[in-house]
């Protein structure tokens, strides 16, 4: 499946991370265990133990295929981190749930920055331990995502079994509940279990595990340098509903850390 990639894609995000972005160059890509939607994971997890199950039950399979699925089913892989991004820069229910209840901004991130889009059922190559994702929301086109990944595993049973790795990575940041689908979600998605098997990223762009605390938990994250190379990185910031930047003080706040060609905007919300 062709994935065509924004220009432009934006990260809702509170003032503190603003700030933390443009002075130390730096997003966090935070543990899928601290979604919004603590589902999220489980969602897609369910829809591969399904088609696992459904595909079990079929008398013909082989003994490595069976084994295959059976690890699909059971295997524990850690979660995966992510980073958040949308198509779209001025959406109402993403200013209250990402955008500190309309107070913060949405950054535009200039999208040649980003990784490179992810595997989207072409079986043509593994993953990599970082990647970007375009959501799929569609229940019919993660099913068929889905069979043409696990049939791709089958038929190349008895090779390196990181694919087995590689599967549950995509499934557990790949798909969505369509309730979901007004924010036209993209990820960067990061699986350190990926390194460690061998995987090559320019891992200078990776910085050791790190935690926070966030409200009343222990968030662990990996700081990911996108600004490292010469593009213009933030096309865009969009100030949210409520919120009460002056536009002179973010210019200082832009141009004191190198970034001059920045458009800044405003919701066209009225929310209060």
């Amino acid at each position: 499946m062709a994935v065509s990639i924004p220009n432009v894609l934006y990260h809702y995000t509170d003032i503190n991370a603003l700030i933390s972005i443009i002075q130390n160059k730096k997003i966090w890509l935070s543990s899928a265990r601290n979604l919004n939607d603590k589902k999220e994971i489980d969602w897609s997890l369910d829809i591969l133990v399904s088609y696992c199950k459904k595909l079990l039950l079929d008398e013909r399979i082989t003994q490595d295929n069976k084994m295959l699925l059976e690890g699909l089913i059971s295997h524990q892989q850690p979660k995966p981190y992510i980073c958040s991004m949308s198509e779209r820069p001025d959406v109402l229910s993403q200013w209250r749930a990402y955008g500190d209840d309309g107070v913060g901004v949405s950054i535009g991130f200039n999208s040649k920055v980003l990784p490179d889009i992810g595997f989207y059922g072409e079986s043509n190559r593994g993953f990599s331990p970082l990647d970007l994702h375009k959501v799929i929301y569609d229940y019919r086109i993660q099913l068929e995502t889905m069979s043409s990944f696990v049939h791709f595993l089958m038929d190349s049973v008895g090779e390196d079994n990181v694919f087995l790795k590689d599967a549950i990575h995509f499934v557990a940041s790949a798909f969505k509940n369509d309730a979901f689908c007004e924010e036209r979600e993209y990820r960067i998605v990061y699986n350190p279990a990926l390194v460690k098997h061998g995987k090559c990223i320019d891992q200078d762009k990776i910085s050791e595990i790190k935690f926070r605390k966030s409200n009343s938990r222990l968030v662990s994250y990996y700081e990911y340098d996108i600004f490292s190379d010469n593009h213009d990185h933030i096309k865009e910031i969009w100030f949210g509903p409520k919120c009460e930047i002056d536009e002179a003080d973010l210019r200082l706040l832009l141009e004191h850390n190198g970034l001059s060609n920045v458009e800044i905007k405003r919701s066209a919300a009225t929310y209060r």
